[in-house]
């Protein structure tokens, strides 16, 4: 199965209390695979295939919801 690598920079965080920020990164490194990638996938394709993903991920990995991030993808194995 394909796989993207994504880092993730400038995490806007959805908090109550403006202290949970002093221990939520800004930026994440993840990786997680994809259901369809053709041998080539351009940015559209790759953000369809794994923006959702990306978005829970970073939620499962710190517990907090999120309003955006900027991200950065690259394809780490296409099979």
């Amino acid at each position: 199965m394909p796989k993207i690598k994504a880092i993730v920079t400038n995490i806007r965080w959805d908090v109550d209390e403006p202290s949970d920020l002093d221990h939520l990164p800004s930026s994440m490194e993840l990786t997680t695979p994809v259901d369809y990638l053709n041998s080539t996938p351009d940015v559209d394709e790759i953000e369809e295939a794994a923006g959702d993903q990306i978005s829970d991920e970073i939620t499962n990995k710190t517990g907090f919801c999120h309003k955006g991030y900027d991200v950065t993808y690259s394809v780490v194995s296409v099979d």
